[in-house]
C-alpha cells in the first residue's frame, strides 16, 4: 500500500488546491459585480468566470470521486465493484434508449425512468469528434464502430466516454443498436492502474523490466568479484529481495565457497573467506541435475556467517549453470523485513540465478585467461603463439628479451625465425600431424650469438575449432655449461673407475686364455708327436681367436661411447632382422635349432643400420649360444603404438632373478665358468647401441626354462609420410 497512500496524499493536495482556487474565483466574480464595470465588458468576463468556475467543479467533481476511490482502496475495499461496462439499448428508427445497464445508470446519474424519456442524441453530444478518432470494424457482416464523445450527465457536466456501438441481429420487428460506454474520466483510469497494480503479474512483469536493465549492469563488471557484489547489490535494490547471497562450487574440495552476501542488518558482506561442505544437502541435487529450478522452504531457520541460527522466515535458493553445468548457487530469504513469499519471487530469483551464473562462468573464463595471460607476460620462459600457417601470432616478453628480436619483427612472421633451417622441417611436419615435439636446440639470436635452449612445441584446439600451436623455450645456456663442467668432471671420475675396474677385469679375462696359451705353448716343446703338437697349435689358435673378439669389442665399445653425434637414416628393421638371421645359419643348422619366425613388414625407423644390425647379431647369437641342442628359438618382429618390437625367445639354461640386472654390464656372463664361448661384451655392446637409438632392451627369464630378450624401437613419423 505505500504506493496508494503517495497517491492520496498528492490527489488530496490537488483537490484542497482546487477548491481554494474555486472560491477565489467566486470572490473574483463578486467583486466585478461591485466595481460596476461596462454592460459587455463584464458580461464576456463574467462568461469567462463562468466556464472556468464550470471547468473547476468539473475537477472538483473528479477528484472527490478520486478521493473516494483511493479511500476505498486504502481501506483494502474490492476494486471489481469499479469495473464492468455500461450499456445502452436504442431503437434505430426512434433514437429512443430503450433499455440500460445498472453500469450506465450509475455513471450518467439518471434513473431509469428519467434515463428511457430521452433519445440518444439528446444526450451524446458529438460536435468535438474529428473524423480521424472514429474507426469502423467489419465482422461477420456486422458493422461495429468507435469513437470519442461526451454524454451528458444527469447533473448537467459532461462524461469523456469511448463508445463501442454496433447492431444486434435480434429477431423483433424493430432493429436495437447497443452502445457500449467506456469511461475516460480520470476515476477510471486510476481505477484501471489501482487494478493493474494489485496484479501480480504486474509486479513480476515491473521485475522483468527491471531484470533486463541489470543483465546489461552486470556485463560491465570486470571481475568475477565485482560481478558477484553487484549482483547481490541490484538484486536488492531493483529486484526487492530482503538478502541475498552467491555461493560458488569448489568441486575439488567439495565445498561452496563465499562471495558477497547480506549481514543482519542489510549490509553487503564479503564473504570469500566462507567454506562449507555440500555433502548431503539440496546442493547435490543441484550437482547432479536433479533439481534445476529451485528450493523454496517456509518458515526455515536463517542463519548469519557463523552457521547460528538468527531467526525464521522462507528461504529460496537457485542454481547457477552453465551450459547445463552447475557452478554455484543463490540464496535469498526474508529476514529483514519479514514480508511474505511472492507468487512470482521464485522464478524471478530463478531467471536471476540464470543471468549470474552464465555470467560468472564467463567472468571466470576471463579471470582465469587473465592470470594465464599475465603469468604467460611475466614468465621466465620463451612463449609463443603460432597459427595453423606457423605463422608468429603472439610472443611474450621474455622470448624478445633473450631472442633479441622485438615483437614487430616476430608477429606475422614464419617458425623459422627462431628455429634452425635445417630443424624447421621435420619438427614443423611432426606437430603438423598432431604430435608434440620435444628437444634441445642450438639458436642464433638476433646478434649472431648462440644460445642453448630446450623446446616444447605442441598442437592446441582453439575454442572455434581451428587448430594453433605453443612453443616453449628455455634458455639453458648457463645451465649447460654448469651441467657440462659437472658432466665432464663425473665423466673423467667414472672413466678413472671404470678404467679401474676393466683393468680388473679384462686382466681376469684375459688370464684364462694366456694360462692356456702359456702351458700350451710348453707342452709342445716337451712333446714329440705331431698330432699332439698340431692339436696344441690348435688349441692355442682358438684362445688367440678369444682374445683378439675381446679385443675387437672393446675397441667397438670406446668407438660407440666417443661418438657424439649420431649418422641416422631410415633403417628398415625387418630387412636388419632377415641379414643377422642369414649370418647365423650355419650356428642354428650346427645346433639343429627349431626356428620359428613371425616378421611382420613395418614402417622405417630413424637409425643407423649397421649399429643395429649388430645389435639384433649379438642377442640372436646369445639366444643360440645358450641354448641346448634341439632346443627351439622362435624369433618376432611387430608393431605396436609407434614402435617396433623385436622378441627373441629361446629354451635354453635361463637366467636366475639375482641375475639379471647384471646381464648387460661389461664382461659379465652368466656362465660364471666360462664353460661357453664368448668375450661377456655383446650384450653390453647391444644395450648401448639400442639406448643410442632411443630403444629399450628389457630380459624375461626362468631358470631351465628359457629366456626371452625384447628391444623396442620407436618408429619414424616422419621418415614415414
Amino acid at each position: 500500500m505505500p504506493f496508494l497512500i503517495r497517491v492520496i496524499k498528492w490527489f488530496a493536495l490537488v483537490y484542497h488546491c482546487s477548491v481554494k482556487r474555486n472560491v477565489s474565483l467566486k470572490l473574483e466574480m463578486f467583486a466585478v459585480r461591485i466595481l460596476g464595470c461596462k454592460a459587455e465588458v463584464m458580461s464576456d468576463e463574467l462568461e469567462r468566470l463562468q466556464r472556468r468556475i464550470e471547468a473547476l467543479e468539473t475537477i472538483e467533481r473528479e477528484y472527490i470521486g478520486l478521493k473516494q476511490l483511493l479511500d476505498y482502496a486504502a481501506h483494502n475495499g474490492n476494486l471489481d465493484e469499479y469495473g464492468g461496462n455500461a450499456f445502452l439499448y436504442v431503437s434505430q428508427s426512434t433514437q429512443q434508449i430503450v433499455r440500460a445497464s445498472p453500469k450506465a445508470l450509475e455513471l450518467l446519474g439518471f434513473t431509469t425512468h428519467e434515463l428511457y424519456a430521452h433519445r440518444i442524441d439528446e444526450i451524446e453530444i458529438l460536435s468535438n469528434v474529428p473524423p480521424e478518432d472514429h474507426i469502423t470494424y467489419v465482422q461477420n457482416a456486422s458493422q461495429e464502430h468507435i469513437y470519442s464523445c461526451t454524454y451528458r450527465h444527469h447533473d448537467g457536466y459532461y462524461l469523456p466516454l469511448r463508445v463501442y456501438r454496433r447492431l444486434l441481429n435480434v429477431d423483433t420487428a424493430e432493429s436495437i443498436l447497443q452502445y457500449v460506454l467506456e469511461d475516460l474520466s480520470l476515476q477510471k483510469k486510476l481505477w484501471q492502474e489501482l487494478s493493474r497494480r494489485e496484479d501480480p503479474s504486474f509486479h513480476f512483469r515491473e521485475k522483468l523490466k527491471q531484470l533486463n536493465e541489470i543483465n546489461l549492469q552486470l556485463a560491465e563488471a570486470q571481475s568475477l568479484h565485482e560481478l558477484c557484489k553487484v549482483a547481490i547489490q541490484l538484486g536488492m535494490e531493483k529486484l526487492g529481495f530482503d538478502r541475498l547471497s552467491i555461493w560458488l562450487q569448489d568441486e575439488e574440495a567439495q565445498v561452496m565457497v563465499g562471495t558477497y552476501g547480506v549481514d543482519e542488518s542489510g549490509t553487503i558482506r564479503d564473504e570469500r573467506n566462507s567454506r562449507w561442505s555440500y555433502a548431503d544437502t539440496y546442493v547435490v541435487d543441484f550437482m547432479e541435475g536433479k533439481n534445476t529450478h529451485f528450493v523454496i522452504q517456509q518458515n526455515a531457520p536463517i542463519y548469519d556467517h557463523q552457521s547460528q541460527v538468527i531467526g525464521f522466515g522462507w528461504h529460496i535458493s537457485v542454481p547457477l549453470l552453465y551450459r547445463g553445468r552447475f557452478i554455484g548457487f543463490m540464496a535469498a530469504d526474508n529476514f529483514i523485513n519479514q514480508l511474505e513469499l511472492k507468487d512470482y519471487q521464485p522464478e524471478l530469483l530463478e531467471l536471476y540465478g540464470n543471468t549470474v551464473g552464465h555470467l560468472a562462468a564467463n567472468q571466470q573464463a576471463f579471470d582465469n585467461v587473465r592470470t594465464l595471460s599475465n603469468a604467460i607476460h611475466h614468465s621466465s620462459s620463451m612463449i609463443g603463439i603460432l597459427s595453423e600457417q606457423a605463422v608468429i601470432e603472439f610472443v611474450n616478453s621474455a622470448l624478445i628479451n633473450i631472442s633479441g628480436y622485438s615483437a614487430v619483427e616476430t608477429l606475422g612472421k614464419s617458425l623459422s625465425v627462431f628455429l634452425p633451417e635445417t630443424e624447421y622441417q621435420p619438427i614443423w611436419q611432426a606437430i603438423s600431424q598432431g604430435i608434440s615435439w620435444k628437444g634441445e636446440l642450438t639458436q642464433r639470436k638476433k646478434n649472431g650469438d648462440l644460445y642453448e635452449t630446450i623446446v616444447a612445441l605442441s598442437p592446441i584446439k582453439t575454442g572455434d575449432g581451428e587448430r594453433s600451436f605453443v612453443i616453449v623455450q628455455e634458455d639453458i645456456s648457463e645451465l649447460k655449461r654448469t651441467r657440462k663442467f659437472e658432466f665432464d668432471l663425473q665423466l673423467e671420475q667414472e672413466r678413472t673407475r671404470m678404467l679401474e675396474a676393466f683393468i680388473g677385469n679384462i686382466g681376469h679375462e684375459f688370464r684364462t686364455p694366456l694360462s692356456i696359451i702359456r702351458l700350451k705353448s710348453y707342452l709342445i716343446q716337451k712333446v714329440s708327436e705331431e698330432a699332439k703338437r698340431d692339436q696344441f697349435i690348435s688349441e692355442i689358435q682358438e684362445q688367440v681367436s678369444v682374445i683378439s673378439s675381446m679385443v675387437d669389442d672393446l675397441i667397438y665399445i670406446v668407438k660407440l661411447e666417443s661418438e657424439t653425434k649420431q649418422d641416422f637414416a631410415p633403417v628398415d628393421i625387418k630387412q636388419v632382422v632377415d641379414v643377422t638371421l642369414k649370418g647365423l645359419t650355419d650356428e642354428v643348422q650346427k645346433k639343429q635349432l627349431q626356428l620359428q619366425l613371425q616378421l611382420t613388414d613395418l614402417p622405417f625407423i630413424n637409425g643407423d643400420s649397421e649399429k643395429l644390425t649388430r645389435a639384433v647379431y649379438e642377442i640372436i647369437e646369445n639366444a643360440i649360444q645358450y641354448t641346448p641342442m634341439n632346443g627351439k628359438l622362435s624369433i618376432s618382429l611387430n608393431g605396436l603404438a609407434n614402435e617396433a618390437y623385436l622378441r627373441v625367445q629361446d629354451t635354453g639354461i635361463g637366467i636366475a632373478d639375482t641375475e639379471k640386472g647384471k646381464i648387460f654390464d661389461r664382461l659379465y656372463r652368466g656362465d660364471q665358468a666360462r664353460t661357453k664361448r664368448g668375450s661377456g661384451l655383446g650384450l653390453s655392446i647391444a644395450k648401448m647401441i639400442v639406448d643410442a637409438h632411443h630403444g629399450i632392451i628389457s630380459v624375461e627369464s626362468t631358470p631351465h626354462v628359457g629366456s626371452t630378450f625384447e628391444i623396442r624401437l620407436p618408429l619414424s613419423p616422419v621418415m614415414n609420410n
